[in-house]
This record gives structure tokens, sequence and C-alpha cells, in this order.
């Protein structure tokens, strides 16, 4: 078929609201037109695709490729007012509305200066109204939520991280003879937080200057990258006690992106593109550069759009184009080394990455306001269901979450490398990613009603759901079959970990409601919490977690344990019981 003949019927499925269908056929036109196609008919093409893809809002993720499809097309034809407005869209769409600002100003530059046509008119107001809605909303954007990150100076000394630190020294003396105390949290804390504090260390040397011929700012490269790590490392690092932290961070972004011409605000198939050509143009080290600061600019886009706005499906954007680009290009790229490619292509840099893609989609699917300490995961799931986008998100958390378990299983099969690494390493970017991706799975497990043959992918969501709302005895086994899931993440972390502990009584939660688990088994995860409680709390007391009134719930399985104990004792329980406890 001709470009003319897929585009039309682009536009009649477009009309007709079938966005994917239309999608795919905008996409095969693009495709026809590389051979012979004017620049402004291929324009027209991907703004058409970019409509599609703005449309398509069930899949949130793909709002960046609308970006990156209307960046095309403005690059294409700067006379195309509709391609600025499609790209304003999406930026809206993305949260980014100071480049929107832009976008609308390029599309109302594009529109005639006089004698507009009707449907120029209404062109013309719709981006006046957008624009004036960006600069509003651009405002109000700098007033990020951050009382859950905000610490008090004389609150320093009682902090995961400084407790860690006093530690250290300890832990140094005692893994001469004892080399178990290398797996301790207070590792992975104490070095989170050094690159964190190294981070805004060298974000806090920025300082304007002046010239005689011209003016600037002078600072130091380096703090997106530290900061990054250390937020790899351990999320919980995060914290701020300046309140100019958010403006600081900001600056420093643009700083890093304009220092080594990164593509913070491009989508990822640009990315990957520009990646390619500039690789061949100028060689590795330029290339590395702009796509390091490119990645962590995004992966620190998404912590903060999350964890500060709670704006989580711009976060799971934003993580998935991460690690789009770091598959794809490690591909194109596999052999050649760590040191022409850099640090980002990294398995265990992936898998950092991914372990926060999976919180955020459990965000999406779980919105942390309905969430409850009691009764772990799967009360919450039933809460919060929203059967317009939990087949989809379900399934994309179960994909992600396989993937990482099966990846980080077989990278760390591999012999060890050689350079030395600190001991809160493989605990920051393989342990704990890995029983994050535990944690996730229980919410796919894939049973029909029967409990033999498997759920579709595409109804897993609603089948699980409807089963747990209607049917108690189905609810059991859903919950039978998420325990050892926690166990499993559970094992990942060590028992200083307030997530070693958290994990096991939601684990605890649902052998208790499941009625599929003896008095022995109960008692012996009862066990458990109440050995890694006082050793987590040593460290964790503190924490987001702990400031939520956890400590407080697990005290409560002392008493639970003993009860039970007292049962078995009076003969009116055998340890190898099955009891069900609501």
């Amino acid at each position: 078929m001709s470009v003319t003949e897929l585009k039309a019927e682009g536009n009649a499925l477009f009309n007709a609201k079938n966005f994917a269908a239309a999608e795919a056929k905008y996409a095969a036109a693009i495709l026809a037109s590389e051979q012979d196609s004017d620049d402004k008919t291929r324009a027209v093409l991907h703004a058409n695709r970019a409509a599609c893809r703005l449309s398509l809002k069930r899949r949130a993720w793909r709002y960046m490729d609308a970006v990156d499809d209307a960046t095309r097309a403005t690059h294409l034809d700067p006379t195309y007012a509709k391609a600025f407005g499609r790209l304003a869209s999406a930026q809206v769409a993305m949260g980014d509305h100071t480049a929107s600002q832009a976008s609308w100003l390029g599309a109302l530059d594009a529109l005639p200066k006089s004698g507009l046509t009707p449907s120029e008119t209404t062109q013309k107001l719709q981006y006046e109204a957008g624009l004036k809605a960006a600069i509003k909303a651009a405002a109000l954007s700098q007033t990020y939520d951050t009382r859950a990150h905000l610490v008090a100076q004389n609150d320093a000394g009682s902090f995961p991280w400084t407790v860690a630190s006093q530690m250290i020294p300890r832990l140094r003396a005692q893994a001469r003879m004892n080399p178990d105390v290398l797996a301790s949290s207070a590792w992975v804390i104490h070095y989170a937080y050094e690159e964190f504090a190294e981070g805004v260390g060298k974000m806090n040397f920025m300082r304007p200057y002046e010239a005689s011929d011209n003016a600037g700012v002078a600072g130091m490269l380096g703090a997106l990258a530290a900061m990054s790590n250390g937020i790899m490392r351990d999320e919980r690092v995060m914290h701020i006690s300046d309140p100019q932290f958010l403006v600081k961070f900001n600056k420093q972004v643009i700083f890093e992106a304009n220092a080594v011409r990164a593509w913070t605000h491009e989508g990822p198939e640009l990315v990957i593109q520009k990646a390619l050509e500039r690789q061949e143009r100028d060689g590795w080290r330029s290339v590395r550069h702009a796509l390091a600061v490119t990645v962590r600019a995004w992966m620190m886009r998404a912590f903060m759009e999350g964890g500060l706005r709670a704006q989580h499906t711009v976060s799971v954007d934003f993580y998935k184009n991460c690690l789009l680009v770091i598959r794809t290009l490690r591909d194109k790229w596999s052999s050649s080394s760590k040191d022409d490619r850099g640090v980002i292509f990294e398995k265990t840099f992936e898998f950092g990455i991914a372990k926060m893609y999976l919180e955020a989609i459990m965000q999406v699917r779980v919105p942390s306001r309905q969430r409850t300490c009691s009764v772990g995961w799967l009360m919450s799931f039933t809460q919060a269901y929203n059967p317009n986008t939990a087949p989809e998100m379900l399934d994309l958390l179960q994909t992600e979450a396989d993937r990482l378990i099966r990846e980080i299983e077989e990278f760390m099969a591999l012999p060890k490398p050689q350079e030395p690494l600190d001991p809160g390493f493989m605990s920051s970017f393989c342990l704990y990613p890995k029983g994050q991706a535990y944690s996730c799975v229980e919410f796919c497990i894939i049973m029909s009603p029967n409990g033999s043959d498997p759920v579709p992918r595409s109804m897993r969501g609603f089948l699980q759901v409807q089963l747990i709302r209607l049917h108690p005895e189905d609810a059991q086994e859903y919950r039978a079959k998420a325990a050892p899931e926690y166990l499993k993440a559970a094992a990942c972390f060590p028992p200083d970990d307030e997530k070693h502990t958290w994990f096991l009584k939601v684990a605890l939660s649902n052998q208790q409601s499941s009625g599929k688990f003896t008095v022995r088994e109960i008692l012996d995860t009862m066990q458990r919490i109440a050995e890694s409680a006082p050793k987590a709390k040593a460290i964790w007391e503190r924490s987001a977690l702990g400031m939520r009134g956890a400590w407080e719930e697990l005290a409560g399985v002392a008493k639970q344990e003993a009860h039970l104990r007292q049962l078995v004792a009076q003969g009116k329980f055998s340890m190898d019981s099955c009891v069900s406890v609501e």
C-alpha cells in the first residue's frame, strides 16, 4: 500500500476512535515514507501517530512515545502548528509543564499572523489556553509534597543512616572473625547515604559567576550520578533537610545536561537514534556521558514524581524508558566494553532501576493512601481495584517481576567480578531487587476458580479480585499461595532490615487467614519475627515504615505467639493442626 492509502486508513481508524489500530497504520506509513516522501508529509504522519499515542490514555507509558513522535514532527516541519500543539499536550500529560510552555509558544508562532481561518482561530484559542494553564501548572508543580522526606537537623542522630554509620566500625572489626556481619543492612544504608550525601554536596557547590564578557554558573559534574547511585542502593536514604533542595536539584540537572549535551527532554526512541548517531560521529566519551546523564535524570524524575507528587503513572513512564534505552543500546553495543559503554549498561545498574520500576507499578495498582499496615497488600489490592487498568498493569508487573528474578539468578550464577565490591553492593543491586520482585509475584498468581487452569493474562486482575470478593475459599487459596512468596522476599533481606521483618509479618497474615498452614509453620514464622524485629528496630526505628506504626504492630505478634502456644499446651490444637485466624 502507498503512504497516502495507509494514512487514509489511519485517519479513518482514528476518527472511529480505534486508536491502537490507527497507530499501527501510521507506523506502517512512516516506514513507507522513508523512501521518497517529503519532510512535510512525514511530519504529518509523526504528528498523527503522536495523537494516537496521546489518545491511548489507558497506556500511561505511551505519553513519552508521543513526545518523541511530536518532536520529530516539529523538526521535520517547524511550520506545522499541530505538531507543536501535540508535543505540548504530551508534555502536559508527562507533567513537564515547563517544557510545554515552549511548545505552546511554538504552536502559536507557527500559525499565520493574520487572516486566520475559522479552524486556525480555534487552534489559536486552544494554544493560548494551554499556555496559560501550563504557566499556572508549572508554578504549582514547584510545590512538591516533601513532608515524607523532610528531616529536622536535631533528629539527625536517630535516622537509619546515622545509626548505621555508628555501627560500621564495630561491624568491620567483627567481620574478621564473623563474615556473616557483612550481610547487615547497616552496610546498605551506610553506603547509600555516603553516595547520596556526596551528590548533595556537589550540588550545593553550584555558584553564579560573572566575567567581563558573560555570566553563568559554576558547578561540579557528578552530583546526579552520586545521588542516583545512593537512591538505587536504598531509596529509603532519600531525605530533604534544605528547603531549597528541589530548586537546586533542577538547576543541577540542567547544568549537567547542558555540559554533556544530554537528551533529558526527548523520548526513548529519539534518544536511541541520537545516541547511535553520536557514537558514530563523536565516539564513546561523548555518548557515554550524555546517556549517563539522560538515564539518571529520568530515574531521578521518576523517583520524585512518585515519591513527592504521587504521580505514579508518570513515574512508571520514566522508569520504563530508562530500561528501554539501556536494554536496546546494550544489545546494539553488545561487543563493546564496559569502559566504552559506561556503567549504566551494567546488569546491576539495570537491576537497581528495575526494582524501583516494580515499586512504581505497584503504586499505580495500589495507591498509597489505600494501603494498610495491618493486612499487607492483599486487602489494599481489593479495595483499590480499577477494572480499566488492573489487567494491563498486572500483566506488566508479572512480566517485569519474573524477568528480574530470572536475570538476577543468572547473574549471581556467573563468576564473581574481579573488582572489589563494598559489603552492601550485592545486597543493594541483587538481593534487595530480587526480594522486591518476589513481593510482587503474589499479585500475579495465575489460578482459575478450580485451582488448576491458568487464567488468561488479560483477565487475571479481574478474575482474581472477583474471586477474593465473592468466594472466601478462593481468597484463602490466594493467601495460601501468597505466603510462600513473601517468605522468599523476606529471605532476600538480612534479619536486621525492617523489610525482612515486615515481609515475615505479611507472610504470617496470609498464613493465618488462609487456614492451610499448620500451627508449627505459623509458630515458626512468629519466632522468626520475634528474633529479627529487635535487630531491625535498632537500625530502622525512625524509618518511614516505622513511623507509620510498624513496630507497634510487630510487637503484637509476640502476644499472638504466646496465646497460640498456650492453646497448644491446653491441648486445643496440635502442632500439626491447620488453623485459621481472622
